[in-house]
């Protein structure tokens, strides 16, 4: 049998590349051991906030549309589901003692329910959460681009919600349901 051995040559690239992976590796480790981001910076302090949970966008009754339905999560990820537009993304911090930002995105720029408008809606709201925690005002904008990243507009948006529980839901009409055109509000 004969035994093929390697050049010394090739053996110490092989041992070069290996040296040199092995300390990128080490290194990336530690130069991210230093960094967190902001959800990883105050977990305790995100996941106590009182704005944590499902939350009702409540229909505004001078232009009635569907009701949006809202889950803000306690490592700062915020989800969204609307009738017309589909599911949005997004993240939210405190920014006081009862006072939020959020930034999120709904994939369509066609408020019908009749199409589909390829391209962003993104909102930037400030919210304020009222004493008792199960209500709060948003104010902010929302800022429609094209697929291209060219902006259409930009609206301003306000609006109510209330947060879900089991005594307090659309099936108890507790929320406001989104009244439909010439129905009586009271």
């Amino acid at each position: 049998m004969h035994e093929r051995l390697s050049s010394p040559s090739r053996l110490n690239r092989r041992s070069a590349l290996g040296g040199i992976a092995t300390a990128a590796a080490v290194l990336g480790i530690r130069s991210g051991a230093g960094r967190a981001t902001a959800q990883e910076a105050t977990p305790s302090a995100l996941a106590t906030s009182p704005i944590v949970g499902a939350w009702q966008w409540n229909a505004d009754l001078a232009s009635p549309e569907p009701s949006n339905f809202a889950l803000f999560h306690a490592d700062g990820t915020y989800t969204e589901w609307q009738p017309v537009a589909g599911q949005a993304i997004g993240i939210w911090r405190m920014s006081g003692e009862r006072t939020y930002e959020l930034l999120f995105v709904f994939p369509d720029t066609d408020p019908s329910l009749e199409g589909f408008g390829p391209g962003t809606a993104t909102f930037l709201i400030t919210i304020a959460l009222d004493a008792s925690g199960n209500a709060f005002t948003a104010v902010g904008t929302i800022d429609v681009r094209d697929a291209g990243g060219t902006s259409l507009l930009t609206v301003p948006f306000t609006r109510p919600a209330t947060r879900m529980t089991f005594e307090t839901n659309p099936a108890t009409g507790s929320i406001p349901a989104t009244p439909m055109a010439g129905t009586p509000t009271s």
